[in-house]
């Protein structure tokens, strides 16, 4: 007599991976709008303040750090270890820099970890890719509405929905427009050509830089990390880029070309042809980067940003000459303000470079210089190398000219270039 023992079914395999996928795609997109939003938003400006900006920001830190204990099943030695060893590289420089050591842990080095940490289980998990995909993904969202509005409310006036506000910015109140919340014109970033004023496409922020360091983090994942290229995206990203009118959008999209060109002709086998056309790039590119830095120089000399500018390189680079080791230490502007011209002017200084040299040394300026070395030579021995020349240029240039240095956006990116870099270094 044989006896039958019913058994219920497993659970089928496919079934835990959708949802195991499901949880890690809301995580990611919640990480993706959280770093999205801790930028210079117009929300967190606006009389009756909706969005404060620092709580979004240590929002974000969190659920980063959070959130690897939600799907990841087991934490990495590789990032316990890498973690540990660059905060504690850290701590050394707060120590030894005239600095306040718990505003530098709070500001500097807890970030740090915390991006490091989830950058490296994003990363030993192999989950790169779909982490740098949803938010290349959310920021076309953000661009194609931005876009739409930017056409069909700013431009063309047949928009419905227009509602006026106030925003407070620099210890004054001015007048901001928007449609459903969802984009918004800031009256006081508008391009003056000759007698007409052409509203900038600034999305949910306030100013056009900001908007355009943002799109052109997606427009660089679009054209280096995304197989196979979504030809779309990269428009939409080229257009709403444009439609920001900022010469940081122009320096980006400038560079760019000349890049593919350059790389495009190298693989020519005539040589005269070769010569003919490097020439011609050249040239194309020269006077391309001259009309950006004369639409620059009078743009910026008419708001008097162009002499501030120059302000700011000298005065950082005497305080830099003076503490080239440690800086002067950060949030310590004492020395740097001493050396300015224009006084009683002092809202930060406007390049990121020059901030990590002045306040930093070179100490904090190797801890960045390192992660992209890091990040290099792994994306060449991977065959990657003219992405990773690209994206260096264009990471540079965007430290180079922006306050960027210690945003969350560029210390999620230098974690990524160390947890990149540096897995192959580490042991498991």
């Amino acid at each position: 007599m044989k006896i039958h023992i019913s058994r219920q079914p497993a659970l089928p395999f496919s079934v835990k991976f959708n949802v195991s996928k499901m949880v890690l795609k809301v995580l990611f997109l919640t990480v993706a709008i959280l770093l999205t939003l801790s930028g210079t938003l117009m929300y967190s400006r606006l009389n009756g303040n909706y969005f404060p900006q620092t709580t979004l920001y240590y929002l974000f830190l969190l659920f980063c750090l959070a959130s690897v204990f939600l799907w990841a099943r087991h934490l990495s030695n590789r990032s316990v270890i890498l973690s540990g060893l660059l905060s504690i590289y850290l701590l050394v420089h707060a120590v030894l820099s005239d600095t306040s050591a718990s505003e530098y842990i709070k500001d500097i080095v807890f970030p740090f970890f915390c991006c490091l940490f989830f950058c490296s289980e994003v990363i030993e998990k192999k989950k790169t890719d779909y982490l740098l995909s949803t938010f290349s993904d959310l920021v076309c969202v953000f661009a194609g509405i931005s876009l739409f509005c930017w056409i069909f409310g700013s431009l063309l006036d047949v928009l419905p929905g227009r509602s006026a506000g106030t925003y407070y910015w620099a210890k004054e109140n001015f007048k901001t427009y928007h449609y459903y919340y969802l984009y918004f014109e800031n009256p006081i970033q508008a391009t003056q050509l000759g007698s007409n004023c052409i509203p900038r496409n600034t999305g949910i922020y306030m100013e056009a830089p900001g908007y355009s360091s943002v799109l052109s983090t997606a427009f660089l994942i679009e054209l280096t990390a995304r197989k196979p290229k979504n030809q779309y995206k990269i428009i939409l990203l080229i257009l709403t880029l444009l439609s920001t009118q900022s010469t940081k959008a122009f320096i980006f999209l400038l560079e760019t070309a000349v890049f593919f060109v350059y790389f495009r002709i190298n693989n020519y086998r005539h040589k005269q042809t070769k010569i003919f056309l490097f020439i011609s790039i050249f040239v194309a590119a020269v006077l391309g980067a001259g009309a950006i830095v004369y639409m620059l120089m009078v743009d910026k000399s008419e708001t008097g940003s162009f002499a501030i500018r120059m302000d700011d390189i000298q005065a950082t680079l005497k305080t830099f000459a003076e503490h080239p080791v440690f800086g002067s230490g950060y949030n310590n502007t004492d020395p740097i303000i001493e050396k300015m011209q224009y006084f009683g002017r002092y809202e930060g200084v406007s390049m990121g470079i020059l901030v990590i040299l002045a306040e930093g040394g070179l100490y904090l300026f190797v801890f960045y210089l390192v992660s992209y070395i890091l990040f290099y030579q792994r994306m060449k021995k991977n065959g990657m190398k003219k992405e990773a020349l690209l994206i260096g240029m264009i990471l540079f240039t965007d430290l180079l000219i922006s306050n960027i240095e210690f945003s969350a956006r560029y210390i999620l990116i230098t974690s990524l270039g160390y947890a990149y870099g540096m897995q192959r270094i580490i042991k498991r």
